[in-house]
């Protein structure tokens, strides 16, 4: 038997590409989630903890369309500086 099959398998569906909380419909943050397409045509997804959590980062500045790309394609790491200012 190998590593990989003592692995549960997933059962996140739609995951939020922040902190990984299902979004799929029918879950709780559904209602409120945001759509991002990634620069590759993938479709990933935002929760409202997130979001609100991204938006304090940026000091209270809604998330531009840039912010969305850079998020959908690398992760979030809120808290640790992501969105906080642009200077790296």
């Amino acid at each position: 038997m190998s590593e990989d099959s003592h692995a549960l398998p997933s059962t996140v569906e739609e995951p939020c590409v922040g902190c990984g909380q299902e979004t799929v419909a029918g879950s709780f943050f559904f209602s409120d989630r945001r759509d991002i397409d990634r620069s590759d045509g993938a479709r990933v997804y935002l929760c409202s903890d997130c979001q609100s959590r991204a938006h304090r980062a940026r000091k209270g500045e809604p998330l531009s369309d840039e912010d969305l790309q850079i998020i959908a394609n690398n992760g979030m790491m809120i808290g640790v500086g992501f969105l906080g200012g642009g200077s790296m």
